[in-house]
C-alpha cells in the first residue's frame, strides 16, 4: 500500500500515526517518544508518522495540511542526539488533496530495544516501558 493509500483509507495502528499538526521545538519531548513507541512496535514493516492529518474516532479524516517545514538534518541530530541505538528514518513532504503534507518514515528498527540516551525533559521514564 502506498502512502496516499495509506492517508486515506488506513487506521492508526502499530505502523502508522497521525498527527494533526507538525512537532514544534516545545514538542520534540512527544516526537521522541513518538518515535521510540514505533521503532519498537512489533512489525518487521516501515513505520510512518504523518502530519498534517487529524484523524477522527469515527475513523473519519481532516486534511489540515502543513504550512511550516523543518529541514530533515535538524531532526536527525535531535534523533540520533537522544535515542540509541541509531534509529534509521526519511523526512519527506507529500502533496494529497491539495494540502502539503510532511511525513517520517522510519525504517530497519531490527536492533530494539529503543530508547533515550539520557534522562529527557517529562519523559524521564520512557527507559521503563521500552
Amino acid at each position: 500500500m502506498d502512502l496516499e493509500e495509506m492517508i486515506q483509507f488506513e487506521n492508526e495502528n502499530t505502523n502508522l500515526d497521525f498527527k494533526a499538526i507538525p512537532y514544534k521545538k516545545e514538542k520534540y519531548a512527544d516526537m521522541l517518544k513518538d518515535f521510540i513507541a514505533m521503532a519498537n512496535a512489533d512489525t518487521k514493516d516501515d513505520r510512518f508518522i504523518i502530519m498534517g492529518v487529524k484523524h477522527m474516532p469515527d475513523s473519519e479524516r481532516q486534511i489540515l495540511g502543513v504550512d511550516e517545514f523543518t529541514d530533515e538534518a535538524s531532526f536527525q541530530q535531535i534523533i540520533n542526539d537522544n535515542i540509541e541505538p541509531e534509529l534509521r528514518f526519511e523526512y519527506s513532504v507529500i502533496e494529497f488533496d491539495s494540502k502539503k503534507l510532511s511525513y517520517f518514515r522510519i525504517h530497519s528498527c531490527d536492533n530494539p530495544p529503543y530508547m533515550l540516551k539520557k534522562r529527557l525533559w517529562r519523559i524521564e521514564k520512557v527507559r521503563e516501558f521500552c
